[in-house]
């Protein structure tokens, strides 16, 4: 999110946040045994209090499975 001081009066100044942005990534690997494996990745680059100014990695999925139509076996952080 940029923001903007004056909202287009003549200002040289300009302050970016990273509290909205987030990383993430969905895996797809090779057959295992008969199941698909694959996994998720999700962070967000902010605290785990969205109001705190310490910023960092927060991760909220990270997780690895084996998977076919009727089994899943997952291991790791699913979040909520």
């Amino acid at each position: 999110m940029l923001l903007f001081p004056g909202l287009g009066k003549d200002t040289s100044t300009c302050e970016a946040h990273a509290k909205s942005t987030n990383i993430g990534a969905a895996l797809i690997g090779p057959e295992i045994l008969g199941l698909q494996a694959g996994g998720t990745f999700l962070t967000y680059l902010y605290g785990e209090q969205f109001e705190d100014d310490r910023y960092g990695f927060f991760v909220v999925r990270a997780f690895g499975d084996l998977k076919d139509e009727y089994r899943r076996f997952a291991i790791g952080l699913e979040g909520t």
